[in-house]
C-alpha cells in the first residue's frame, strides 16, 4: 500500500513531464498543420478498422486519432480562443503527451513491480527516460533534432504516437516472466481494456507494430531456449503463448493488408532490390552520425558494464530476468532493423535517414539505455547519491535552447511563419465561402517541387474537408490552389539572420 507521500511524488512526477511536454509542443517546438498532408488528415476521419486496398489499410490509429484533435480543436477551444491553428497546436499537444507520459509511466512500472526497485530510483529512470529523448541527437549551440522530431505534423500521429504506444503495451508485458498467466489474472474490464489497447497499437502502423511482433517472437525464442516446450504438444504451447502467438499473427496480417495498398504501390522503386538495399542502410548509418557522440559512448558503457556486472550478481533469480529482457530487447531492436531496411528498400531507402522512419528501432535502443540505468542506479549507492546532480546537469543540456530545435515542420519553416501561411490561405477560403463564391482560388507560396510541396496541389481536398468539418467555413466550397511567388515573401524568416556566438567562446 503506497504512503500519501509516495502517491504525491509519483502524482507530482507525471503531472510535471506531462505539463512540460505540452508546454514544449505549444511554444518550443509547436505541433503546426502546415503542409497538404496535415490538412488532409486533420478532417477527414476513417472508419476505425482494416480495410483492403484503400491507402492505408491499417493504419487505422493515427487516422482516427488526428482528425478527432481536428474536432476537439475546433469545437472545445477555438470557440474560447479564436485562434484557430493554436487550439489545434493545443489539442495535438495534448495528446502527444499523454500518450507519452502513460510510455514513461508505463516504464516506472516495469521497474517497481517487474524488478521490485524503490519508488525514487524508478522515479530518477523515468525522468533519465524523458531526458534521453532530448540527448541523443543533442548538439550544444547548433539546431537540434530530438527522438520527438518527425517531417511534419501528420508523422507526429503515424510515427510517433504508434512508437509510444507499442513501447507502452511492450512494457506491460515485459512485466511479468509469462504475461498470459498474468492476463489470466485480469478482471473482465482490464482484459477489455488491454485488448483495445493492443488493437490500436497493432493497427497503427506496420512500422511500429514491428516492436510487439519482434519482441513476441524473441519471448518465444527464449522459452525453446530454455526447454519449455519439450514433450509438449502444439496446441498445449500456443494455448500457454495464446498473446505472443496472436500479436505474431495480426501482425503478419497486417503486412499482407499494407502491401495490397494503395500506398505500398505507389512507393515501389524502379532500382533492383539490392541497390536500394545499400542505399537503406547507407542513409540509416547517415542517421547514425547524428547521435552525439558522448551519448553513444556513455551508453555504450552503461549497457555493458551492467550486463557484465548483473552475470556476476549473486541474485541469481533478479540478474537472470534483468539479463533476459535485455537479450530480449537486444533481438527485438535487430530484427526490427532488419525489417526496417528491407521494408525501405522495397519503397523509398532514404527514409532509413529520417529520425521518425527509424523510430522503432531508437525507443527500443533508448529503453535498453535506461533500463541498464536503472540498473545501476539500483545495485550502486554512490550513483544513487549522484542522480540528483546527474539529472540537473543531463537537464541543462537536453534543454538548451540557445538555438532552436529542428521544427517538426516541411521544409524547415519557422513556426511564426507557418502560422502566417496557415491563415494567409485560410481566410482566402473563409472569405471566398462569406462572399457566396462559387469557387475558391486560393494564392498559396511557389515552390520549386513539381506538385508544389508542402501547400501541394492536392491541398484543396484536405483544406475544405478540415475547414467544413470543424465549423470554419458554411459550406464545402471547391477550392482551386493557385501558386503564386508574389506572396513567397512570407517566407523571409531567415532573412537578417545572424549566427550565435556561445558563451565558451
Amino acid at each position: 500500500m503506497k504512503s500519501k507521500k509516495d502517491l504525491f511524488k509519483i502524482g507530482i512526477v507525471q503531472i510535471s513531464i506531462f505539463v512540460f511536454m505540452i508546454i514544449y509542443f505549444c511554444k518550443i517546438s509547436p505541433l503546426i498543420p502546415y503542409d497538404a498532408d496535415d490538412w488532409l488528415f486533420n478532417g477527414t476521419m476513417r472508419l476505425p478498422f482494416p480495410m483492403w486496398g484503400v491507402f492505408n489499410p491499417t493504419r487505422v490509429l493515427p487516422e482516427v486519432l488526428m482528425p478527432l484533435g481536428g474536432y476537439l480543436a475546433s469545437l472545445i477551444i477555438f470557440p474560447f480562443t479564436g485562434k484557430y491553428i493554436e487550439s489545434i497546436t493545443f489539442v495535438d499537444a495534448f495528446i502527444v503527451s499523454i500518450f507519452l507520459v502513460i510510455t514513461l509511466y508505463t516504464f516506472y512500472l516495469l521497474l517497481r513491480r517487474g524488478f521490485n526497485y524503490s519508488i525514487n530510483t524508478s522515479l530518477a529512470s523515468e525522468v533519465c527516460f524523458l531526458l534521453s529523448f532530448f540527448l541523443i541527437f543533442k548538439h550544444v549551440n547548433v539546431p537540434s533534432a530530438s527522438a520527438f522530431w518527425t517531417v511534419d505534423l501528420t508523422c507526429i500521429f503515424f510515427y510517433l504516437i504508434p512508437g509510444l504506444l507499442n513501447i507502452a503495451v511492450l512494457l506491460v508485458i515485459a512485466r511479468s516472466k509469462n504475461f498470459n498467466i498474468l492476463y489470466k489474472k485480469y478482471d473482465k474490464l482490464k482484459k477489455g481494456f488491454f485488448i483495445l489497447v493492443l488493437y490500436f497499437a497493432l493497427f497503427s502502423n506496420t512500422q511500429f507494430n514491428i516492436i510487439l511482433a519482434t519482441f513476441s517472437f524473441s519471448i518465444l525464442l527464449k522459452k525453446t531456449f530454455e526447454g519449455e516446450y519439450k514433450g509438449k504438444r502444439i496446441k498445449e504451447i500456443i494455448k500457454t503463448n495464446i498473446i505472443y502467438f496472436s500479436i505474431l499473427i495480426v501482425w503478419g496480417v497486417t503486412v499482407i493488408f499494407d502491401l495490397n495498398g494503395g500506398r505500398a504501390n505507389g512507393l515501389s522503386t524502379g532500382s533492383s532490390f539490392s541497390k536500394s538495399l545499400l542505399i537503406s542502410i547507407h542513409s540509416f548509418i547517415s542517421m547514425l552520425k547524428g547521435i552525439n557522440k558522448y551519448f553513444l559512448i556513455i551508453s555504450v558503457i552503461i549497457v555493458i558494464s551492467s550486463i557484465v556486472l548483473s552475470s556476476l550478481s549473486k541474485n541469481h533469480i533478479e540478474s537472470n530476468k534483468f539479463l533476459w529482457l535485455n537479450i530480449e530487447l537486444i533481438v527485438s531492436s535487430v530484427l526490427s532493423l532488419i525489417y526496417l531496411l528491407l521494408a525501405y528498400a522495397k519503397s523509398i531507402p532514404s527514409y532509413a535517414s529520417r529520425i521518425d522512419a527509424m523510430l522503432a528501432v531508437l525507443l527500443l535502443f533508448l529503453l535498453i539505455i535506461v533500463l541498464d540505468t536503472a540498473y545501476l542506479i539500483n545495485r550502486f549507492k554512490c550513483i544513487k547519491i549522484l542522480i540528483p546532480l546527474g539529472i540537473v546537469l543531463c537537464g541543462f543540456i537536453a534543454l538548451n535552447f540557445n538555438c532552436h530545435p529542428i521544427y517538426s515542420l516541411t521544409g524547415g519553416a519557422n513556426p511564426g511563419t507557418a502560422k502566417e501561411v496557415d491563415m494567409y490561405i485560410i481566410n482566402q477560403v473563409v472569405e471566398a465561402d462569406k462572399e457566396g463564391k462559387s469557387v475558391a482560388v486560393v494564392k498559396v507560396p511557389k515552390n520549386r517541387d513539381s506538385n508544389n510541396w508542402p501547400q501541394a496541389l492536392y491541398l484543396s481536398r484536405g483544406l475544405q474537408n478540415s475547414l467544413y468539418s470543424q465549423g470554419i467555413i458554411s459550406r464545402r466550397i471547391p477550392i482551386k490552389i493557385r501558386p503564386d511567388r508574389k506572396i513567397n515573401y512570407i517566407l523571409g524568416d531567415s532573412l537578417n539572420s545572424e549566427g550565435f556566438e556561445p558563451l565558451e567562446k
